[in-house]
């Protein structure tokens, strides 16, 4: 595998900027721009004492990316409140979801990180009275049309988008976290009896789910615009829970495999190992590839292989050989995998040419008005 870069070392190991000059500074502050992380390596260098080494010219960029972030997560526990709040009428209590579990349940990942929107959990039986009842508080369907309809309601694992009418924030529904026609299956029913309360009262998923979902996320999505926060999203919940308990990483394999989840797993860990140098025992590999779902060999590097160069940071330091031909391989993928091939094909149809199509035909219809 190729080097590192410079942006995922000073993750798993930030005192090597003390050793940094102003040409490593100029690249890493590029790199994290453009992985969206600036704000969470100012949360590092804080927590290691290392800001004194961060040049003059260079702490504005940090400074603001962290007061920006602080503002976003003041917004986020506004809205979080407000949702619960809402639904607390119904006897309901959501799961919080990705980044807004992270930061109700003060995971070290929360840091610096910034979202475009907040995804909760709820029975899938609950749904019609969750629906009700966020439309009484100004939650509105995003436009859509039959077809969005049906590709949500019967083959997702969640309602079509809300938005907020006065607020204009984003909310997702989930009642599952795969895909009802996807490959692999996933029981609903075993995270709800695995969910944790937080101290402040908010519901998320147990940190082993909360990884594990993650990573299905990252891995099963095909989209990687912020494939590399993402990634070290995992990575620090990982190392965060690992110090708390020497027995995390046996737990989290033993949920995966309860789950049906091991080859997830299997291709995440691998790829942390690759990015971030994270280290798993030979028993625990062992364990997630000696089931009758494990991959060959050859898959398995292959997509050792296309995931490392599809996480990278989106700069031109982090660019590698391949990086293009992974990306659209994994793109393809995601699809292979969300859903089964007639559904598929006539999926790409409607996407790629008819629905183009109709908004021209309706963007014209309604310029001639």
């Amino acid at each position: 595998m190729p080097k590192p870069s410079l942006l995922s070392q000073c993750i798993c190991q930030p005192p090597m900027v003390q050793q940094f000059c102003l040409t490593d500074w100029d690249i890493l502050i590029q790199q994290a721009y453009s992985a969206g992380v600036l704000a969470r390596l100012q949360w590092l260098f804080e927590r290691d004492a290392l800001e004194e080494h961060i040049p003059e010219g260079c702490r504005w960029h940090f400074q603001s990316a962290s007061r920006f972030a602080q503002m976003h997560k003041k917004n986020v526990l506004r809205e979080v409140s407000l949702i619960r709040e809402a639904l607390h009428m119904t006897g309901i209590q959501p799961v919080f979801l990705k980044g807004a579990a992270y930061l109700v349940c003060d995971d070290d990942c929360h840091q610096g990180r910034v979202f475009s929107d907040v995804d909760i959990f709820v029975p899938k039986a609950s749904l019609p009275k969750v629906e009700q009842v966020l439309g009484w508080h100004g939650w509105e369907f995003a436009e859509k049309d039959d077809y969005d309809e049906k590709y949500y309601r019967q083959w997702m694992h969640e309602i079509p988008p809300l938005i907020h009418i006065e607020r204009g924030t984003a909310l997702d529904v989930h009642h599952n976290l795969l895909p009802l026609i996807g490959r692999i299956k996933l029981n609903a029913g075993l995270l709800h009896k695995n969910v944790q309360t937080a101290n402040n009262g908010f519901n998320t998923l147990a940190a082993q789910d909360r990884i594990l979902h993650s990573a299905a996320h990252l891995l099963l999505n095909g989209e990687f615009e912020h494939g590399f926060r993402d990634i070290s999203d995992i990575y620090l919940l990982i190392v965060q829970h690992s110090q708390l308990s020497s027995t995390f990483l046996p737990s989290l394999v033993e949920r995966a495999q309860q789950l049906g989840l091991e080859r997830i797993l299997l291709y995440c860990l691998d790829v942390l190992e690759a990015i971030f140098s994270l280290e798993v025992s030979n028993p625990l590999y062992t364990q997630l590839t000696s089931g009758k779902s494990a991959p060959s060999p050859f898959v398995r590097g292959l997509l050792r292989f296309m995931h490392y160069r599809a996480l990278q940071p989106h700069h031109p330091s982090c660019r590698l050989v391949g990086q293009r031909v992974a990306l659209f391989g994994l793109f393809l993928r995601s699809h292979w995998m969300k859903m089964p091939v007639t559904i598929l094909v006539m999926h790409l149809i409607r996407k790629m040419w008819v629905k183009p199509l109709l908004d021209w035909y309706k963007n014209r219809h309604q310029a001639g008005a």
